[in-house]
């Protein structure tokens, strides 16, 4: 991957063109920093599915160890141990 790297002014003055030429990752630059990037639609879109996947995946994990953790315990005593610590958090 070649990242093409631009400044803000760059964007300001030639957005349509980096826009048209984009087939890359452009990391937009202010102050000599990385402040944005600017990626294809249909880049974006795999990115939010891949993301979407991942949080999928550690909440299966989660619920998994919840589950192995509270095995032999009865839903009652989940119910009134999760009310419990939601009152102790300040939740209703």
């Amino acid at each position: 991957m070649n990242l093409q790297m631009v400044t803000t002014t760059d964007i300001q003055r030639s957005f349509p063109k980096i826009l048209a030429s984009l087939d890359e990752p452009v990391i937009v630059m202010r102050d000599s920093k990385p402040e944005a990037v600017v990626i294809l639609y249909e880049d974006y879109k795999d990115y939010l599915l891949q993301r979407r996947r991942v949080m999928a995946d550690r909440v299966r994990l989660a619920l998994a160890r919840v589950q192995a953790r509270t095995a032999g315990v009865s839903e009652k005593e989940l119910e009134d141990d999760i009310k419990g610590a939601l009152r102790e958090a300040g939740s209703n």
